[in-house]
């Protein structure tokens, strides 16, 4: 967890964010970045150039904070994967292995050079989007990451951060599993049922991958809170997964979920 001297507490003011955006749209086609930092106990963005050998494609920022200067790191995308497929406010595995690094929250904007995507955020488990209702966007917004955000919210249980790529699943690499195949996490059941409790998360695989693609929250009741790919994050009752496998129901070692609450419809 971030401490509290090096997180925002509330999003980032609609004037810095502005700002960014500005130079977001100064700085394409390449991609801009910036620091947010606290000056009398304001947050301020602080634009940089970027000085990546290929600038379209990465960000290097020109000025370097040390670690206590900054509580914030922002940059842009202005590139579209080659399919379109790819949400490009999407970070990228190097963008969150970047963030993980950095111990900061980090900021993200796409531009295409004459108007910019709305400003998100990841890294700071405190500020993230309603349970419900969230919009879809891998590796920021997905099934995973919406598991983790129920967990801090409800258990205080920080499931890890896992930097992934866009195309992981149809490189057949089973992170999910290797995620959850250690001794923070034990299997409960194949399937739902009366010995499972709020908070399980439930592993499912769909016929055609060659992994274990998908991860829901069990939420009591014979529902889970789950997010799939072009959706609104839900809740649905857990037979409406028939076309999908169950492969495990676990549960963090560490949790009591008894007293979890439900989640606000």
């Amino acid at each position: 967890m971030l401490p509290v001297g090096l997180r925002l507490s509330k999003p980032l003011p609609p004037s810095e964010v502005a700002k960014f955006i500005q130079h977001c749209l100064a700085s394409y086609p390449n991609e801009a970045c910036a620091y947010v930092v606290m000056v009398d106990g304001q947050p301020v963005v602080v634009p940089t150039e970027n000085v990546a050998e290929v600038p379209t494609h990465e960000a290097t920022p020109a000025l370097v904070l040390d670690d206590h200067e900054y509580v914030m790191f922002l940059h842009s995308h202005t590139q579209l994967d080659s399919e379109g497929l790819i949400d490009p406010r999407s970070p990228s595995k190097q963008d969150m292995e970047a963030q993980l690094l950095s111990g900061r929250e980090w900021g993200l904007a796409y531009c295409d050079g004459s108007q910019c995507t709305e400003l998100l955020t990841w890294g700071n488990p405190h500020n993230r989007p309603p349970l419900l209702g969230r919009e879809f966007i891998l590796n920021i917004q997905d099934c995973y990451e919406i598991a983790r955000d129920w967990h801090f919210q409800d258990s205080g249980i920080e499931l890890p951060a896992v930097p992934r790529s866009h195309d992981w699943i149809h490189k057949g690499e089973d992170l999910i599993m290797e995620t959850f195949s250690t001794g923070s996490f034990q299997a409960i059941a194949a399937s739902i049922n009366n010995n499972c409790q709020p908070g399980d998360i439930v592993l499912m695989k769909t016929p055609m991958s060659p992994v274990v693609n998908h991860v829901a929250v069990y939420v009591g009741n014979g529902e889970v809170l789950t997010h799939h790919a072009n959706q609104l994050s839900v809740i649905k009752k857990i037979s409406a997964f028939e076309g999908k496998a169950i492969k495990y129901v676990i549960r963090p070692v560490s949790s009591n979920h008894s007293a979890a609450r439900r989640v606000a419809r």
